[in-house]
């Protein structure tokens, strides 16, 4: 059996484009939202007295690596949305 491969029609390929768009715009929101929440508890770990002194260290790892892969999401899905 040969696959048949359906062609799409200009107005098939913008709606296409459209939801991408949309999806995009949405994901950014929610990444921006995420990157502002990490960067408030970063500062807050950062003024706080530890309970034992692991903690301290545990917490600004955990929310710099964080920040990190929320700034390259975030980064790739605008480069996203920019083309």
């Amino acid at each position: 059996v040969i696959p048949r491969y359906k062609t799409m029609d200009k107005s098939e390929i913008k709606s296409k484009k459209e939801e991408n768009l949309i999806g995009s715009s949405v994901l950014a929101f929610i990444l921006v939202g995420a990157l502002i929440v990490i960067i408030f508890q970063l500062f807050q770990a950062l003024g706080s007295e530890p309970i034992v002194g692991w903690y301290f260290y545990f917490n600004i790892i955990g929310y710099t690596w964080g920040l990190f892969f929320v700034s390259m999401l975030l980064f790739f899905t605008i480069k996203n949305l920019i083309e």
